[in-house]
């Protein structure tokens, strides 16, 4: 680890600063299954993969599935995602990632100009433009929260399709009807990401709305919901009509055995998810006051399940200085905060990391060891 970070002394002080190379550190596979590495980049649920899913998939490996082919149309997870959010079953379809689900939706929807509200992943842009259509930032003037269609349309870039997320990642900010309803009226189609939504803060979901509105497409991620992010399950809510033209050109051989593994044990979950919302419920406000109580780092209002953080230790008598340096002092204590160098739509991205709640002793874990390292 040391051969990997070099350091030199700040001038006029004993104090060291982390000079990082010229691409992000990374890690070798062997070294990371030897270090219990805490990642804090991924928002997904923090009370672990529930035992049951985890015995049934055990159990459908014992028995065999591995050899036999699986359902391809996930007409089992399609049934029971359908009766869960009250739509009929044709209103569903199975995927893989959330990024290769808006891939397929812009490839079948047609080629457009796609608003997409920022900051975003990079990934949405990926799949934006390898879907055929055009990426334009909806960055909002005020606050990280969605900007309202006609100021966007008025400001920012003419665009005919949208892509918005409730919650956005990293901005940790919902989306409301009212607003969402302003750019179905007025674009070819919109989808909404709604991959972190049951891990939100009273969010509530648009699905409903897919009854009456057949240019809105709503994509869930039960990989994040269920913390099985190795396992990339993804379900996608439209109109029927809308359905069928996304089958034309979806995948379905990438979907695997364990969307059936899912469906078989999902009834089971209930009470899992009601232990995720109520731990949820006290962990987000505890984890953004204790965030914001650590000299440097500035938090922004979080409605999801991760907080978006800026720090600035350049006007302070701190312990580190920079972002960069706080990330790769974190590393080196077995904790994994990147920064937001990739994410489109934030005006220093060198500034900004996310920190995705996990169990309290880990989070306080975190906590302190951030007040240490900015401690002198």
């Amino acid at each position: 680890m040391a051969a990997r970070f070099a350091y030199k002394g700040r001038d006029g002080g004993d104090s060291r600063r982390a000079v990082l190379p010229e691409l992000p550190a990374t890690l070798p596979h062997d070294i990371r299954k030897e270090i219990n590495w805490v990642d804090y980049s991924n928002p997904v649920n923090p009370l672990g993969t529930p035992k049951v899913f985890m015995q049934a998939l055990h159990t459908a490996i014992v028995d065999g599935e591995l050899a036999v082919r699986p359902d391809v149309s996930g007409y089992a997870l399609r049934r029971i995602m359908a009766a869960y959010n009250e739509v009929p079953i044709e209103s569903v379809l199975v995927g893989t990632s959330p990024s290769s689900c808006i891939r397929d939706i812009v490839s079948a929807l047609g080629p457009s100009r796609v608003g997409v509200a920022v900051p975003c992943p990079v990934e949405y842009e990926l799949a934006i433009i390898n879907g055929g259509s055009d990426f334009i930032a909806l960055a909002n003037p005020f606050s990280f929260a969605t900007c309202k269609f006609y100021i966007a349309y008025r400001e920012i870039n003419r665009f005919d399709a949208a892509l918005l997320s409730n919650p956005g990642y990293p901005s940790s900010r919902l989306l409301t009807q009212d607003m969402l309803e302003d750019y179905l009226e007025n674009c070819r189609w919109v989808i909404v990401d709604e991959s972190y939504l049951e891990l939100s803060l009273g969010g509530e979901s648009f699905i409903p709305l897919t009854k009456k509105h057949p240019n809105l497409v709503i994509i869930r991620n039960p990989s994040a919901t269920f913390a099985i992010p190795g396992m990339p399950i993804s379900c996608i809510f439209a109109h029927p009509d809308t359905i069928k033209r996304l089958m034309s050109y979806t995948d379905p051989s990438c979907n695997g055995m364990a969307a059936d593994v899912l469906a078989a044990v999902f009834p089971q979950l209930m009470g899992y998810l009601e232990r995720t919302h109520e731990y949820l419920e006290r962990e987000i406000p505890w984890l953004q006051c204790m965030l914001s109580l650590i000299p440097g780092v500035r938090i922004f209002p979080a409605e999801g399940n991760f907080v978006l953080c800026k720090f600035d230790g350049s006007h302070m008598d701190l312990g580190v200085s920079t972002s960069d340096e706080l990330s790769v002092r974190l590393q080196l204590a077995g904790l994994l905060v990147p920064q937001l160098t990739r994410v489109s739509g934030l005006d220093d991205q060198e500034s900004y990391f996310c920190i995705a709640a996990q169990r309290r002793d880990t989070d306080q874990l975190l906590l302190e060891t951030m007040k240490k390292i900015v401690a002198r």
